[in-house]
């Protein structure tokens, strides 16, 4: 059995060292390129033309490389979020609460958070999880016991 979650997420590694790499290329010879020798100062001037040109072009291209490295995963969220309402059960769960929520406070000045699902009159489970968890490590539980319960 070959490891495929490993492979993928080394080779999008690289992929993403390509990308910076490629943009960092590009943005130095953009760099290089736009100093000019003006014989007559006998020193080097900053001229970019800007332009329909090779060194816009380049300028262009290694500063989209740059933004797709650092907002990627933000743009790919954006585009598939578009299909909000195709949700499926194997989705991971999100910060919503279905049941009802309460607070307990004990004598030591803590609270614990008490969440409640299906009918009250149902025999009482509980889950709790541990230290810096919350209760989405429950998600798929609670949705497979309420579900069984309504039934």
């Amino acid at each position: 059995m070959v490891p495929t979650l490993i492979i993928s997420t080394w080779l999008f590694g690289l992929l993403s060292f390509g990308i910076i790499g490629g943009a960092v290329y590009l943005l130095y010879e953009w760099y290089q390129r736009v100093w000019i020798y003006d014989p007559n100062l006998y020193q080097f001037i900053f001229a970019p033309n800007f332009g329909f040109n090779t060194l816009t072009a380049m300028l262009v291209a290694g500063l989209v490389l740059v933004i797709l490295t650092c907002f990627g995963g933000l743009l790919l969220r954006l585009i598939m979020s578009g299909k909000k309402g195709n949700r499926s059960k194997l989705d991971p769960p999100r910060m919503t609460r279905g049941g009802s929520v309460q607070r307990l406070k004990r004598p030591d000045g803590s609270e614990l958070q008490v969440e409640s699902y299906g009918p009250t009159d149902g025999p009482p489970i509980v889950l709790t999880h541990g230290w810096g968890m919350n209760s989405t490590e429950w998600h798929y539980l609670k949705d497979e016991l309420t579900a069984r319960v309504l039934r």
